[in-house]
């Protein structure tokens, strides 16, 4: 029968679509987080601030 092989292939195909939008999401997400959490460049720690 055919059906062994092209089962293989369409579970391959899905198998590297998911792979790549795990990596689109996952890239995204970092981006997103970077963009968010980073400090910005004209911002200064506080000089009121006691340091220990």
């Amino acid at each position: 029968m055919v059906y062994g092989p092209i089962t293989g292939v369409i579970i391959l195909m899905m198998w590297l679509y998911v792979s790549g939008l795990t990596l689109l999401i996952g890239g995204e997400l970092n981006a997103v987080l970077d963009k968010r959490y980073r400090p910005r460049a004209g911002c200064r720690k506080n000089p009121n601030l006691l340091e220990g």
